[in-house]
């Protein structure tokens, strides 16, 4: 799964991946500059969760995934 950062990608980040009750099940990249993270998906259950992308600054933004 490649999950691209948009606006966040200027500047170093972080992405983690969250089930649907808000637990942080892995952190997926830290201290990045790049315009996007890569994971596999294989390693996690079929379902919906949330990456959460975090600048150095503290902004944040959430992207969906669906696991199917």
């Amino acid at each position: 799964c490649t999950i691209y950062t948009g606006d966040i990608a200027m500047e170093t980040w972080s992405a983690a991946l969250y089930n649907v009750q808000g637990q942080m099940l892995k952190v997926l990249a830290e201290n990045q500059n790049s315009t996007m993270v890569t994971f596999n998906t294989g390693e996690i259950m079929r379902g919906m969760y949330f990456i959460r992308l975090t600048d150095r600054s503290g902004k944040s933004g959430m992207k969906k995934l669906v696991v199917e």
